[in-house]
C-alpha cells in the first residue's frame, strides 16, 4: 500500500520571482515487526532484556518507565527517552533494574516511519533478582564472589576452576548465568573438562608429559594423541584453534589419570561434536565401541552445541561409526560434572583466567612422544623414539596447586601489565614484521589470495589494522599508517588476541563497507560471540598536539563497557603517555550513513568498537616510546579480554 502525498517546490530566481510547483509524491508504507525478549539476571544490573525489529528504515527507540528504574548498556537510551538508530542496525539489548520493591511494567515503543510497536514487559525488583534460589542442576553465578558453580543433587556446589573447564562445555559468556547466593553451600569436588576437549599445557608439560604434548579428556583420563598426523587427520586444524591452553596447576586439581595413547584416525574420541552440512553428531560410547548419535535440532540450543567447535568431517568418515539414538528436546547432554580431586589438591572457588604466555604462532603444539630417550621439537615435526610407543610413561606425581587468578573486571582500571615477551624480543619482532609489510604495500592483491589476513588468537577482544599497507580511497593512493600493521600484530602476539590486518593494496576498509576486509570481520563476529570489543589500530601524523586519539563516535561506540575510556587514559599515562585526546578523529557517526569507519560497522554489528590513534612518533622510530605505547595496550587489551 501506498500513502500519496501532494507537496510543492518552492524556488526563488534570480531575479526575486518566486515560483510554486506543485507535484504528486508517493512513498512506500513503512512495515515492521518486533519482539522482545526477557533474558538472565545480574545482582547489580538487573533483568537483561533484547529487542529486535525487522525494517529497513531508521527506527526510533523510547523507553516508559516508571519511577526508580534504570536502563544500563542499551546505547544510550534512558528512561522517558528516545534514541534514533540507523537502519542498518535492528538488535538492541541491555539491562533493566528495578529499584522499588515491588514488580513493576515498563514500556518500550519502536518506531519506523508511520508505524510503531509497543512492548510491556514486567520487571521484578532488583532484590529478587539477587535472591534468586539454586536448585539442584543449575549453573549459577555466586553473588559473594567472582566464582560460577554447578548445584549438585546432594545440595552441594562444585565450582568451574577456569574459564576453559566452563566454555567446554558451550557456554559462551558468563552474561547468561543466573545470580546467587550460594555460600552457605558446602563445596564439592570441581567440574572438570567435558569428554573430547582438547588440551595441552601452557607453559610445561602436563603430568611429566613433554610440554608440547596433547591430550583429549576421555571418560575422567587424559589420553595422549600419538602424532601431530594423527591429530591433523582427524581435527583438521593446522592453527592448533581447538587447543585449550592449561595452567598446570589446574590440571592437578583433578584426579585425572594417563589412559591410552589416541592412534585411531578412523573414529573419533568420546564427546567429540561432528558435522556433517547442516547435521550434528556427538560421538557416543555403546559398552565398548564408538558410536554416533544425531543431535536433532531442537536439541542443539538446550545443550550450548552451538557454543562448541564441531569437527566439520565427510560422509565416508561419518559412515565408520554406527549409528544409534538420536538426542532429542533433552538437556541431558554434556552435563558438567566433578572428577574427584587428589588428597594433595586444594579447593579455591574462582575462575582463572586462560594463561596463554607460552603461547607462539611458530611452534605448534604437537604431540605425545612416550618414553622417549631423545625428542626434538621443531615447528613441523616431532623426532623419536627408542622404545615401544604403546607403552605409557609413568606420570609423574601432581603438584599442590597454586591459587588461580580472579578474573579482572573490566569496568575497573589495572596496573599496566608487563608483556610476556621481554623488551628486546618486542623491538626484533618489529623489525621482523616491518619488512612484510613493506614489501606489499603497493602490491595488487594476487589471484587466489585475499587483501586481508587474520593472526589466529582467542579471546573477546579483535584488534584491527585496516591501514596496515597503502589503499585506495576514492580511485587514489592513500599512503600507509606507518607500522600500525607490525604493531597490531606483535599485540596479538603478546596477548593472544586474534588479529585482522590488510596485507594487500585494495579498497579502504576504513572508508567502504563492501570491502573483503569488512566481511571477513562481519563473519568472525557472527561465529565468535565471546567477542564484545574491537580496537582499530591507526596511526596520525607527528603535527597532532596529542599522543593518542580515542576515536569513540563522540562517546557511543562503548555502550558494554561505560568507564573504558577512563580506563584507557589512565592505562596510557601510567605508562608515561599522558596527552590523550578524544574524537579528534571520531571513528565515524551513526546518524551519517557515509562514514564507513571500521568502528561504525562494528558497532552497528552490536558490539563494541574504538579507534585508537597513535602519533608518529609512537610507532616504531624511538624506541623507549614504542614501547610504551606496546606496554599501555597490552594492559589495556589483557584487562577487557
Amino acid at each position: 500500500m501506498q500513502n500519496i502525498f501532494y507537496k510543492t517546490i518552492v524556488f526563488v530566481t534570480l531575479a526575486g520571482m518566486v515560483l510554486i510547483i506543485p507535484y504528486i509524491a508517493t512513498a512506500q508504507q513503512a512495515t515492521l515487526s518486533s519482539t522482545i525478549t526477557i533474558g538472565s539476571s545480574h545482582e547489580t544490573k538487573g533483568i537483561k532484556i533484547t529487542l529486535t525489529w525487522d525494517t529497513k528504515n531508521e527506527t526510533v527507540i523510547e523507553a516508559i518507565c516508571p519511577q526508580a528504574f534504570w536502563l544500563n548498556d542499551m546505547f544510550g537510551l534512558e528512561c522517558n527517552k528516545k534514541i534514533v538508530l540507523p537502519k542498518e542496525k535492528n538488535t538492541l539489548w541491555g539491562w533493566v533494574k528495578n529499584t522499588t520493591s515491588s514488580a513493576q511494567t515498563i514500556a518500550f515503543i519502536i518506531t519506523s516511519g508511520s508505524t510503531s510497536k509497543k512492548h510491556d514487559i514486567t520487571i521484578q525488583p532488583l532484590q529478587s533478582v539477587s535472591a534468586s534460589k539454586a536448585n539442584p542442576g543449575d549453573i549459577v553465578k555466586d553473588t559473594t564472589s567472582p566464582a560460577v558453580y554447578k548445584i549438585n543433587e546432594d545440595g552441594t556446589k562444585s565450582v568451574f576452576p577456569h574459564e576453559s573447564v566452563f566454555k567446554s562445555y558451550g557456554y559462551t559468556n558468563f552474561n547468561t548465568i543466573k545470580t546467587a547466593d550460594v555460600s552457605d553451600l558446602p563445596s564439592s569436588a570441581p567440574v572438570a573438562f567435558r569428554d573430547g576437549t582438547l588440551i595441552r599445557s601452557s607453559k610445561t608439560g602436563l603430568l611429566g608429559k613433554e610440554t608440547t604434548a596433547v591430550f583429549v579428556v576421555e571418560n575422567g583420563t587424559l589420553r595422549p594423541i600419538l602424532s601431530a598426523d594423527i591429530y591433523q587427520e582427524l581435527y583438521h586444524d593446522p592453527q592448533w584453534s581447538r587447543l585449550a591452553w592449561t595452567p598446570n596447576d589446574l590440571i592437578s586439581r583433578f584426579n585425572y589419570t594417563i589412559g591410552d595413547i589416541w592412534k585411531d584416525t578412523q573414529t573419533f574420541p568420546l564427546g567429540t561434536v561432528l558435522k556433517k552440512d547442516n547435521s550434528y553428531y556427538v560421538v557416543d560410547k555403546d559398552k565398548d565401541a564408538y558410536i554416533k548419535r544425531k543431535i536433532e535440532t531442537t536439541a542443539l540450543a538446550v545443550n550450548r552445541i552451538l557454543g562448541i567447535t564441531p569437527v566439520e568431517t565427510s560422509s565416508t568418515a561419518l559412515s565408520l561409526l554406527p549409528e544409534k539414538m538420536a538426542i532429542q528436546n533433552t538437556s541431558s547432554l554434556f552435563i558438567p560434572r566433578a572428577i574427584s580431586q587428589p588428597a594433595t589438591s586444594q579447593t579455591n572457588d574462582t575462575i582463572s583466567t586462560p594463561d596463554t604466555s607460552a603461547k607462539t604462532e611458530t611452534t605448534p603444539p604437537i604431540v605425545y612422544t612416550p618414553n622417549t630417550t631423545s625428542s626434538q621439537t621443531n615447528t613441523t615435526t616431532t623426532t623419536t623414539t627408542t622404545t615401544d610407543p604403546t607403552t605409557p610413561e609413568t606420570p609423574t606425581t601432581p603438584t599442590t596447586p597454586t591459587t588461580p587468578t580472579t578474573p579482572t573486571t573490566p569496568e575497573t582500571p589495572t596496573t599496566p601489565t608487563i608483556p610476556t615477551l621481554s623488551d628486546a624480543e618486542i623491538l626484533v619482532k618489529i623489525s621482523e614484521y616491518k619488512p612484510l609489510f613493506s614489501a606489499n604495500q603497493n602490491t595488487a592483491t594476487p589471484s587466489g589470495s585475499q587483501p586481508f589476513a587474520w593472526q589466529i588468537g582467542a579471546g573477546a577482544v579483535v584488534l584491527t589494522a585496516p591501514h596496515a599497507v597503502n589503499h585506495i580511497r576514492d580511485g587514489s593512493i592513500k599512503t600507509v599508517d606507518y607500522c600500525t600493521g607490525p604493531l597490531a600484530r606483535v599485540l596479538g602476539d603478546i596477548t593472544g588476541a586474534p588479529v585482522l590486518y590488510q596485507q594487500y593494496k585494495d579498497i579502504d576498509p576504513n572508508y567502504e563497507d563492501a570491502t573483503p576486509f569488512k566481511t571477513s570481520l562481519s563473519s568472525y563476529l557472527t561465529a565468535h560471540q565471546e567477542v564484545t570489543l574491537v580496537f582499530d589500530i591507526h596511526g596520525a601524523s607527528e603535527t597532532h598536539d596529542w599522543d593518542i586519539d580515542l576515536g569513540t563516535m563522540n562517546g557511543i561506540s562503548f555502550p558494554h563497557f561505560p568507564t573504558i575510556v577512563t580506563a584507557m587514559t589512565q592505562t596510557f599515562t601510567a605508562n608515561g603517555i599522558t596527552n590523550i585526546s578524544n574524537n579528534d578523529f571520531t571513528g565515524g557517526s551513526l546518524a551519517d550513513s557515509s562514514q564507513k569507519t571500521v568502528t561504525r560497522f562494528v558497532v552497528v554489528n552490536g558490539k563494541d568498537a574504538i579507534q585508537i590513534e597513535a602519533n608518529r612518533r609512537y610507532r616504531c622510530d624511538t624506541d623507549s616510546q614504542t614501547l610504551a605505547y606496546i606496554h599501555a595496550m597490552t594492559a589495556i587489551i589483557n584487562q577487557y579480554r
